[in-house]
């Protein structure tokens, strides 16, 4: 009986904590001010520092124990007679109520901070306008043309970056000490970086990475290809200080590679930025999209087919279901364009780019 109270107890405070949320989307100071600036730095680095030095995935771990427990109860709901089952589902729905608090507590209420562009740019305007999004994606393919060749001494080769993932790990840190100089509020310490332990679902899924909200580790997906392997630690590495909105990852991610000190980061900044700015020309006029894909270097088509090719051998028919229930997942946490809010990264790079008067691209690609 007592356990009973329990579960109804919990029951109701997943409720609660539902029409919590929905009032604190309303907040965004508040959590800026006394969760992403407040507690959750001291939780994030914790963590961290607890799990990083383990060399394989404890999150990946506790996934696999989530996923027992669920299939545990849903088995016992289908044994149970009539009259238990609602006992049974008072567990089940408790249960949640638990993951759902603790995902929250440990990083999830960062979906309702201030977001990025209000932050750093003064506005919540996401859109970009045509012309200034052709000359930008201009500017990028220029700036990977010269970068491309000047790693390659061949336009026709494509880059192949040389390092181990240990290696990739260590200039992903120094590069966010390097940005962290320029914007302080992207301080990274305590790494905690690791190749998922579910590489293959992840790549049959559609996805490159994800950060554990549990254990705040980074899981790369170590099938991945190599050229975008750098965006992805930096990505994920973005949610482990509170990012957590996917436009302001990737945004994040783009810079810290575009201005680390390392040639094959740089590389991989720009592959990123060139990417979704002809997605997103692509979406507004393909005959232009044509004419800028002339434009590029062999060598860059090149790595550009390595990841069509890729993506395409692992393609399945339950790809698209995988997307449209994290598509869901992100519009339930405060992100309304759900997956779409990936290519919002192009606008905030462009108000970059303007911040710095256009010297986003400008610098030397040997510094």
């Amino acid at each position: 009986m007592k356990q009973s109270r329990i579960h109804v107890f919990l029951t109701l405070f997943l409720v609660v904590q539902i029409v919590f949320l929905k009032w604190l989307a309303t907040q965004p100071n508040l959590v800026e001010k006394y969760y992403s600036n407040g507690i959750f730095p001291a939780i994030s680095r914790s963590m961290r520092t607890f799990f990083g030095w383990i060399p394989f995935s404890i999150g990946d771990l506790l996934y696999l124990f989530i996923v027992f427990i669920l299939l545990r109860f849903v088995f016992k709901l289908f044994q149970k007679k009539t009259h238990r089952k609602p006992i049974t589902l008072l567990k089940i729905t408790g249960f949640l109520s638990i993951i759902y608090f603790l995902f929250h507590l440990l990083w999830g209420l960062n979906y309702y901070r201030i977001p990025l562009s209000k932050k750093m740019f003064h506005s919540t305007q996401n859109g970009v306008d045509s012309i200034a999004l052709i000359t930008f994606t201009k500017r990028v393919i220029k700036q990977i043309n010269s970068l491309q060749l000047s790693i390659e001494n061949d336009s026709t080769q494509m880059v192949i970056q040389p390092y181990s993932f240990k290696k990739q790990q260590l200039i992903a840190i120094h590069s966010f000490d390097n940005i962290s100089k320029e914007l302080s509020f992207l301080k990274y310490k305590k790494p905690s970086i690791k190749h998922s332990l579910f590489s293959l679902p992840l790549t049959y899924m559609g996805f490159s990475g994800y950060i554990n909200p549990f254990t705040l580790e980074t899981q790369v997906n170590n099938l991945h290809t190599k050229v975008n392997k750098p965006t992805t630690i930096l990505h994920e590495m973005s949610h482990q200080i509170g990012y957590a909105a996917e436009n302001e990852a990737n945004f994040i991610a783009c810079i810290t590679a575009l201005k680390s000190k390392d040639v094959y980061f740089k590389y991989a900044g720009l592959f990123m930025a060139l990417r979704h700015c002809m997605y997103d020309v692509y979406r507004l006029d393909k005959q232009t999209y044509l004419q800028l894909n002339k434009t590029l270097n062999k060598g860059i088509i090149a790595n550009l087919q390595v990841l069509r090719n890729f993506n395409n051998r692992y393609k399945n028919p339950l790809e698209p279901i995988f997307k449209i229930s994290y598509n869901l997942f992100l519009k339930a946490n405060n992100q309304h364009h759900g997956i779409q809010s990936y290519s919002y990264m192009v606008a905030l790079l462009m108000a970059y780019d303007a911040q710095q008067n256009n010297l986003l691209l400008v610098p030397s690609l040997n510094n």
